[in-house]
């Protein structure tokens, strides 16, 4: 398994389905199959799970792959009882058969992880292939990654990149930075390819990396109120470095209004998502900004955090204790 391999388990049909009105559960007494498998998964959602289990059972042996799915992902995730992968291998194999193709790209992943299952490399790359040519940019982009790293069939940097920018078109963030890395790491073209356009497709399509590598290169530009815009979307998306790039440009006057309480603010953000430097930022700011009675306790809480997720500035200024005499 290489690190292009970032298979991201998709099975969630139990709550991506949606929640069955009461007209939903008449057609399922009357002998509306698809009904049914959306009954079971509620059942499952409200805890009743012997009856959502066995409902979702028995629509399955009557041939409904949706009740297959969710049946699958139940016995995944060991929802009414223990984990049981073999079982869930077995309901998802059967309803790829009948075409829902969310059931392909999960047999997929499992083959892929070997979770719960022996790692078949082909095997991943088959149903991964599958969910692919149904329509799942999702499928695709993993199909791609696996064509580059040659996992389960040979290495075709070009191919996965043709696979990989048709999954970005079609709105699948990730891929669009897997696009980027393409070109950037030189795995194809010369490697001094603009990124850029695909960095942006990929924040447009809500892909955090892609909002942080976006607002990077907007910064190297030196456009920094543009940079500022998608450094703020990168932030909301969970991307730490994102909210301490905004810490910067507040406590800097950088395509921000200048504001140490706003910078901190973002340091803050920063160090709550695990942002090491966003810790060690916040520490200084308060030791230097902050003159009120708690803040030496304070930027040492930030500067233990920091030295904890691994800045080793940090634990250097824990050792000559910066907050006392930054």
């Amino acid at each position: 398994m290489t690190s292009w391999i970032t298979a991201t388990v998709t099975a969630a049909a139990l709550l991506a389905i949606p929640i069955p009105s009461e007209q939903d559960d008449a057609e399922c007494a009357a002998g509306d199959l698809a009904a049914c498998a959306v009954k079971g998964g509620r059942l499952l959602t409200e805890g009743k799970f012997d009856e959502g289990l066995a409902l979702l059972q028995s629509t399955c042996d009557r041939g409904e792959p949706v009740a297959c799915y969710n049946l699958a992902v139940a016995r995944v995730r060991g929802t009414g009882g223990s984990p049981n992968v073999p079982a869930a291998v077995g309901l998802f194999e059967q309803a790829c058969k009948q075409g829902f193709s969310m059931a392909c790209s999960d047999l997929g992943h499992l083959y892929a992880t070997g979770n719960g299952v022996p790692q078949d490399p082909a095997k991943a790359y088959l149903h991964t292939a599958q969910g692919c040519e149904a329509g799942l940019p999702a499928a695709c982009s993993e199909q791609a990654s696996m064509m580059v790293s040659g996992f389960g069939t040979t290495e075709d940097p070009q191919g996965a990149l043709t696979v990989m920018t048709g999954a970005c078109e079609a709105g699948h963030g990730i891929s669009c930075s897997k696009v980027a890395a393409l070109y950037a790491q030189g795995i194809v073209g010369t490697g001094e390819e603009d990124t850029s356009v695909w960095d942006a497709k990929a924040c447009e399509h809500g892909d955090a990396i892609g909002c942080f590598n976006h607002g990077a290169g907007l910064r190297r530009a030196g456009k920094l109120e543009e940079a500022y815009a998608v450094d703020t979307r990168g932030c909301s998306l969970g991307v730490g470095e994102s909210c301490a790039a905004l810490g910067m440009a507040h406590l800097k006057g950088r395509g921000a209004p200048e504001d140490t309480a706003a910078a901190l603010g973002q340091f803050e953000k920063a160090c709550d998502l695990g942002y090491s430097r966003g810790c060690t930022a916040a520490g200084a700011t308060v030791s230097v900004a902050d003159t009120s009675p708690e803040a030496p306790a304070r930027a040492e809480a930030f500067f233990r955090r920091a030295c904890e997720l691994g800045d080793t500035n940090a634990c250097e200024a824990l050792e000559r204790k910066a907050w006392i005499d930054p």
